[in-house]
């Protein structure tokens, strides 16, 4: 029984180490394999049965803290671009759920409050991610700054409206004054990636077609049914079209002429 044992144990072990980041796994991988296969024997032939279950039961409780702390890690000393590429999938899938939950009502958060604001805070917080890509490539001037920190504000002043559906009659304004922030923070993002050149003007297209979406929604008028659909496909086609513009394109690097 015992080199059974420590064979499932060494290969189920493997397996959880795919829960830390690929560079991680190449780095400390076998030797982190084999350290566990020794404890395994020393465990097992001290203290049985008993004792590999209570050190399973360690194992898993720092792997899944290291793990944490490695993929946390590697995101804050990500390169740039490779921040700016996995933002652009953010912004993708982001846009992607946006149009196809908000035509068929999966966001009436009347009928279905809590499936549709949870729905709600994934987009959003995939809305934030994508919106992280393209700070990236923007110079660190105030205006940016100012522009991005406003957008994220929104994000979370709705994400609290939205958080207290349940609990609050006053989470609609929460919700709608927090939309608002956030769709004001795009309009400053589109000048400041504008005058700053971090994008053509056709990659800032998106960002204006959102805004201009957002501010029409949140107007006075109330559009009929079918224009918000049209109107809210519309904005999720333009965060799709943002993403596939991080995703793909390089740098926006404007020329500079060296006087002779």
């Amino acid at each position: 029984m015992m080199p059974k044992v420590l064979f499932l144990s060494d290969r189920l072990y493997t397996i959880l180490l795919l829960a830390y980041p690929a560079s991680f796994r190449r780095a400390y991988g076998f030797h982190l394999a084999q350290v566990f296969r020794d404890d395994c024997r020393e465990t097992l032939q001290q203290a049985g049965a008993a004792g590999l279950l209570f050190l399973w039961l360690n194992v898993l409780i720092d792997l899944a803290k290291s793990a944490l702390t490695e993929h946390i890690w590697e995101i804050f000393h990500m390169p740039s671009e490779k921040v700016v590429r996995n933002s652009g999938l953010a912004a993708i899938v982001a846009g992607l759920l946006w149009t196809i939950l908000f035509p068929t009502g999966w966001f009436n958060f009347d009928a279905k409050p809590l499936l549709g604001m949870l729905l709600f805070v994934v987009v959003m917080l995939l809305f934030g991610l994508g919106l992280a890509g393209l700070y990236k490539r923007c110079p660190n001037q105030l205006l940016v700054r100012l522009s991005f920190g406003l957008s994220y504000v929104g994000i979370v002043w709705s994400l609290i409206g939205g958080l207290l559906v349940v609990t609050t009659d006053s989470w609609w304004y929460l919700f709608i004054s927090g939309f608002f922030v956030f769709a004001l923070g795009l309009t400053l993002v589109g000048i400041a990636t504008l005058t700053t050149r971090t994008l053509s003007p056709w990659g800032i297209l998106p960002i204006a077609v959102a805004v201009l979406l957002l501010g029409f929604i949140l107007s006075g008028d109330d559009p009929s049914p079918p224009l918000q659909v049209l109107l809210g496909v519309l904005y999720g086609m333009g965060w799709m079209l943002l993403g596939f513009i991080l995703w793909w394109t390089e740098p926006h690097i404007p020329n500079t002429a060296i006087s002779a």
